[in-house]
């Protein structure tokens, strides 16, 4: 259990309000019975100046709990109210305390106490300004919901208190927790399948209790998130596995395709799932929740591991993972600066080039080339270049160049992309290269956007060495940015051989 500080909740009762010279003593060993209310009368004006004082004035669950201090030769108390100008009696007790029990939230009351010999006499004044107090409801927590690593409890806002939060320790004693001025906390470092039971109470500015607290409490089972640990591929079929959790009743599985919404796939009581429904070239993301044997709670937060895949569509298995293999290594090269390509395209293509060279080529070709030399069975078949058509003109060559306003070739993960102010670029007149990490389709299966690994932009300037890869995405076929259209396709299958 997390160690806190030990702050006893019943040890510090508020009193609100009071008027006269009544003390703020402590009542917790006052016994509380509460007499039946007494017929309701006027107290006789001619009252003496000493009286019983009140010192205790809390609020409860649905009562206001009235204290006094013993007055010399009294058998009972009289307890009184004020309605106008008048008091009127609200019951008797033989203790040191009453219980007024109160229906209606934030209402205003002055009560007073007279003593009462044993031939049924007033024997005692009282205070004729009385004590004012405001009863407010208990404040309740509405909601408990496990997060990722903790608990967070949520309750309504209310104007002018604090917040405090407390716990039930293993001797059934209520300890402080944490002191909000905010609705809402979070019980974090927690252990998988830990029960705890919480409370709260309004606080003022001073530190004093200003209502009463719920003395059941709320309680709550905190279960860890599922952990995703892999996806099986058979053919464009994906099994989604996770750990198991003894604290978990049921799954429910969701998927995001590409950038869209996330949606519900289905609920299991194991610990896999399998998920047919496939679109080429768009990449799907998962996440696993816990719920409740019904399905009607959630009991934990989201996988906070959310794995990331693409579906290749019907391809060979080589080129599958040559694919899926270069878009691993670009995804890793993103924030890199641009010194890291530059030398290595100085290394093999003797170009000498300078670290403000505007790079967006040289970090297409330098790309690849790198993936291409951690792999013992993949070959890079275009020479060292750091111009964008003068790739696009050797991938011609391989027969890999595919004009986006003239053919239907439709762009897949591991693509090179180019653009062009014109849409029609042959020999020259490219401003800008990529790599295609996923695309998004639309309803009818055609490619809407490509995400895109990229240097930097050609708009940035060529000096800017600090400059780093990142992501992008661009509208398949349209204008984007600074006029420039998607223009190229380059077909990485046809660029890198796999022997």
């Amino acid at each position: 259990m997390k160690k806190t500080v030990s702050f006893l909740l019943t040890a510090a009762m508020a009193v609100s309000g009071l008027v006269g010279t009544a003390s703020a003593a402590s009542a917790a060993t006052v016994e509380e019975t509460q007499q039946t209310a007494a017929q309701i009368q006027e107290i006789p004006a001619a009252a003496q100046e000493n009286y019983p004082k009140i010192n205790l004035l809390e609020n409860r669950e649905d009562s206001v709990k009235i204290g006094w201090t013993k007055y010399a030769g009294a058998v009972k108390y009289r307890v009184f109210i004020k309605s106008g100008n008048t008091w009127k009696g609200l019951g008797n007790s033989t203790c040191l305390s009453y219980i007024h029990k109160v229906s209606k939230n934030n209402s205003s009351y002055i009560y007073t106490v007279r003593a009462i010999g044993s031939d049924g006499s007033f024997i005692s004044g009282y205070n004729k300004d009385g004590y004012a107090h405001k009863f407010v409801v208990t404040p309740s927590i509405t909601k408990i919901e496990n997060v990722d690593g903790g608990t967070k409890l949520i309750w309504p806002a209310k104007s002018g208190v604090n917040y405090r939060v407390f716990y039930r320790d293993s001797n059934n004693t209520w300890r402080k927790l944490a002191k909000l001025t905010t609705n809402s906390y979070v019980h974090k470092n927690l252990t998988n399948g830990a029960k705890w039971t919480y409370t709260i109470r309004y606080e003022n500015s001073k530190g004093e209790f200003v209502s009463p607290y719920n003395s059941n409490g709320w309680k709550n089972t905190y279960v860890a998130a599922p952990k995703i640990t892999s996806i099986n591929r058979n053919n464009n079929v994906f099994e989604i596995n996770w750990d198991k959790n003894n604290y978990a009743e049921r799954y429910r599985v969701y998927r995001k395709q590409g950038s869209d919404s996330w949606v519900t796939m289905g609920d299991t009581t194991g610990t896999k799932f399998t998920d047919k429904k496939m679109v080429s070239g768009v990449k799907f993301t998962y996440m696993v929740r816990a719920l409740n044997a019904n399905a009607t709670k959630y009991t934990s937060a989201l996988s906070k591991s959310r794995w990331k895949i693409c579906v290749m569509g019907n391809m060979s298995e080589k080129t599958r993972q040559l694919r899926e293999g270069l878009i691993d290594f670009l995804s890793k090269q993103v924030g890199n600066k641009n010194r890291k390509y530059i030398d290595h395209v100085n290394k093999y293509g003797n170009f000498g080039l300078g670290y403000g060279t505007q790079w967006c080529a040289v970090f297409g070709w330098g790309a690849m080339d790198m993936y291409s030399r951690t792999q013992s069975n993949v070959t890079n078949q275009i020479p060292p270049r750091w111009h964008v058509s003068e790739i696009a003109n050797e991938a011609r060559k391989l027969g890999g160049w595919y004009n986006t306003f003239s053919t239907n070739y439709e762009a897949k993960p591991g693509d090179i992309f180019m653009t062009s102010f014109q849409k029609y670029p042959y020999e020259d007149g490219r401003t800008h290269v990529g790599y295609i990490e996923y695309v998004d389709k639309d309803k009818n299966g055609k490619v809407t956007y490509i995400h895109t690994i990229e240097g930097n932009f050609n708009w940035e300037l060529g000096d800017n060495s600090e400059t780093v890869v990142g992501r992008s995405c661009w509208k398949d076929r349209l204008e984007k940015d600074h006029g420039a259209m998607v223009t190229d396709y380059l077909d990485i299958s046809k660029i890198l051989k796999v022997n």
